[in-house]
């Protein structure tokens, strides 16, 4: 588990809670995003999802049923609700940064507004930082050790595709 020292969150351009101008880069943010699932017992083929969280979840299914409850839920938080309860395809474990990637790709990259917002950011770390205790998406505080901690992997993978667009800019 990384610590992210407190230097590191508490740089004024730090962004740290998706919310507010910041709520664009939730993955539970209306973006719709065309991505190519991944097969499973069923052709591949490209789906449009509601939100990136959304063909995330979606793309864990090893069943059709599965797969289109997730894609067709009426919110992203349904939308997880269902992805966490459904038996997870086998390399799950393997593929799952892969496939968020393809995801947050899609949504910038077919969004030009979206893709200006977070080319706005600038050079700004961005932390996803939450309250229900995502320590690998995102970074939690801990009053204890006066540090953030979690992986953050949300927040490296959106610095990630901001710099992709940059460089095609």
């Amino acid at each position: 588990m990384t610590k992210i020292r407190p230097d590191m969150t508490n740089e004024p351009t730090a962004i740290l809670w998706f919310e507010k101008e910041y709520a664009f880069l939730s993955n539970f943010f209306p973006s719709p995003i065309i991505v190519l699932s991944h097969g499973g017992k069923w052709p591949e083929a490209r789906h449009t999802f509601k939100t990136v969280e959304h063909g995330y979840q979606a793309m864990k299914a090893t069943r059709k049923g599965d797969f289109d409850a997730v894609r067709t839920a009426m919110t992203p938080a349904q939308a997880k609700w269902y992805g966490n309860r459904m038996p997870l395809r086998g390399d799950w474990e393997d593929v799952k940064n892969k496939i968020m990637m393809q995801c947050l790709r899609a949504k910038f990259l077919q969004n030009d507004a979206l893709a200006q917002r977070l080319l706005d950011t600038g050079e700004r770390r961005i932390f996803e930082g939450n309250t229900w205790n995502d320590t690998i998406w995102g970074v939690c505080y801990s009053e204890k050790t006066g540090c953030w901690t979690g992986e953050n992997r949300l927040g490296l993978m959106l610095e990630e595709v901001r710099d992709e667009i940059r460089s095609k800019s």
